[in-house]
């Protein structure tokens, strides 16, 4: 899948939690992509200023985005 259009649908699936006390990532694993490939665009988007409220969380093997409370 073309990175634009993982772009696009990571947008519009945080769109669609903005109004929900609860971040919902269930479309980041629709996304039917790599851990390594969802996790680096993702990464790309909160240095582009694309995004927030992330926090990126390692572990043994690799590391991934935990949804952070906003105040």
């Amino acid at each position: 899948m073309d990175n634009l259009k993982i772009v696009y649908k990571i947008l519009v699936g945080v769109e669609a939690s903005m109004d929900s006390t609860v971040f919902d990532s269930t479309f980041l694993e629709a996304l039917k992509i790599s851990e390594e490939r969802r996790n680096k665009i993702l990464q790309s988007m909160i240095d582009d200023g694309l995004i927030s409220g992330f926090k990126r969380i390692s572990y043994a093997g690799g590391y991934g985005f935990k949804a952070i409370e906003q105040g």
